[in-house]
């Protein structure tokens, strides 16, 4: 059984090698790193709005869920609302805990993460998903249904 964890940490800015590549662990199959910044400057964000497959996207979720409708036009306009910092690098990488148990899992710096934490609530509640938010000393989680697992923090 494939289990997805996606982890999402928020690091204090560094002038050194990105923060998010110490949460990797060494025996990690595998690291992809996406400069979102840099994809949106060279897709002209403003056309990837108006391409037909993003208004296609919009007229299904708008027929299909009105909740997660408002939810991706309020990311199209404004993708930092989310809480994520797409100004910086997202890291992706795969770990096999066991050989019935793996995890995809992601690492991203956030702006702001009770913006992020209301993204997580909004999200689950317009997809039914079960979840619970917990708070530990320094960080904060959500697991979705024992399948995936979101966490932050403020360092």
């Amino acid at each position: 059984m494939m289990v997805i964890l996606i982890s999402t940490l928020l690091f204090s800015c560094s002038e050194s090698a990105p923060e998010g590549l110490t949460l990797i662990p060494e025996d990690t199959k595998y690291v992809t790193v996406v400069n979102v910044a840099s994809i949106f400057q060279k897709a002209k964000f403003k056309e990837l709005q108006e391409m037909k497959s993003v208004k296609l996207l919009e007229k299904e979720l708008k027929n299909e869920n009105q909740q997660l409708s408002k939810i991706f036009k309020s990311l199209m306009k404004s993708p930092g609302s989310s809480g994520v910092d797409f100004s910086k690098e997202i890291f992706m990488f795969f770990t096999a805990e066991a050989k019935d148990e793996s995890f995809v899992c992601f690492s991203m710096d956030l702006s702001d993460g009770e913006a992020f934490r209301d993204f997580l609530e909004k999200m689950y509640d317009a997809t039914n998903t079960d979840f619970n938010i917990e708070s530990e000393d320094n960080f904060q989680y959500a697991m979705m249904s024992n399948e995936a697992l979101a966490s932050w923090s403020d360092h």
